[in-house]
């Protein structure tokens, strides 16, 4: 599931600013509601949707550094999701900022929520959200 998952096209991602140990991130996903499954170091970008999504927010919204990046794959009730940590290599343990990305719509406006109320600080927040108009 974890390697299918990379295939799909994302539906929404947002990245918050944090200065919290590794650990209280997990804990505060865990209270949001998120389960992670895997934690693993990126080491080899291949390439995919997520991929290219994840070097987007990379190149426009991170500050300069050097960092390491941590991937997570988990799920949010019964919605699949990718989570990326940034950590500074000279603080390994501290989490810089956090990236999560969904491939369902209307997913991350509850998850932000639940976030902004732990104190996880907002900087960039997009989604692609179908409607469908019953008048043509």
């Amino acid at each position: 599931m974890y390697r299918s998952i990379h295939n799909r096209k994302p539906r929404g991602i947002c990245l918050f600013a944090l200065n919290e140990e590794l650990s209280e991130v997990k804990i505060s996903l865990r209270f949001a509601g998120v389960e992670l499954v895997r934690l693993r170091a990126v080491q080899r970008e291949r390439r995919s949707h997520s991929t290219a999504a994840f070097q987007e927010l990379e190149v426009e919204l991170l500050e300069e550094g050097d960092y390491k990046v941590y991937e997570g794959y988990g799920f949010y009730g019964d919605t699949p999701l990718l989570v990326r940590f940034y950590m500074l290599r000279n603080e390994p343990r501290i989490v810089r900022y956090a990236a999560l990305l969904t491939y369902k719509p209307r997913v991350l406006k509850g998850l932000i929520k639940r976030l902004e109320d732990l104190g996880w600080k907002r900087r960039f927040f997009f989604e692609i959200e179908a409607r469908i108009s019953k008048y043509l």
